[in-house]
């Protein structure tokens, strides 16, 4: 990738920092002169761009980087081979609502692992889903969807701590905030590590928790 241009979309700092991350170990590797560009993200303008041949490489997930790939691009990276194995659409709320509404947070958490366990576990219903509220046409994308994002699933969802940690200390360098924090004062475990101490998550039926 010597001297090729990966994309980041500014609206999104996330894909920002993953885009620097990846530049710097390449560097690293010395795969040098890799450089940041800018395309209009958004739905499918991020292909489009990579198809025009605006940029080399983007940073995209299912179902857009599915489409891509059978448009002849190919994965380069797999960013869990960097310990960023994460979800990026991660739960967050105040401190303060937590600690007010306590019983709320239980109930949300208990149907979020519950909705989980479906997702593992009935792959017909869980395709018809993400394509409906997707807007996946193509049903065969539906479903490779479905196997790449599977096995990124935990049965026992906790944070996890050293990914965002990874991220957090690289994004230090450019925010000033992060330079002293630690991910796990940002992570609160108590309300999955009950569900999983009560035996509520072995319950579930879940092949991949002892019973």
């Amino acid at each position: 990738m010597a001297g090729d241009f990966m994309t980041a979309f500014v609206q999104f700092f996330t894909d920002d920092a993953l885009v620097k991350f990846i530049i710097e170990q390449l560097t690293a590797a010395a795969i040098m002169d890799v450089q940041e560009t800018t395309v209009p993200g958004g739905g499918d303008k991020e292909i489009e761009a990579l198809l025009r041949g605006e940029c080399d490489a983007i940073v995209s997930t299912p179902p857009e980087c599915i489409s891509a790939h059978r448009q002849g691009c190919q994965y380069l990276v797999d960013f869990a081979d960097y310990g960023l194995n994460y979800a990026l659409g991660g739960i967050a709320a105040r401190r303060s609502y937590v600690e007010e509404n306590l019983e709320i947070t239980r109930k949300f958490i208990k149907a979020y692992v519950e909705g989980m366990h479906r997702y593992r576990t009935d792959r017909d219903f869980t395709i018809g889903v993400q394509a409906e509220y997707s807007g996946i046409a193509d049903r065969t994308i539906a479903e490779e969807t479905y196997d790449l994002t599977r096995p990124g699933m935990p049965a026992v969802p906790y944070p996890v701590v050293s990914s965002l940690q990874t991220l957090l200390n690289f994004m230090s360098r450019e925010v000033p905030e992060a330079q002293n924090a630690h991910a796990g004062s940002f992570v609160d475990e108590r309300f999955i590590r009950e569900l999983e101490e009560s035996g509520f998550i072995a319950a579930l039926g879940d092949p991949r928790v002892s019973q």
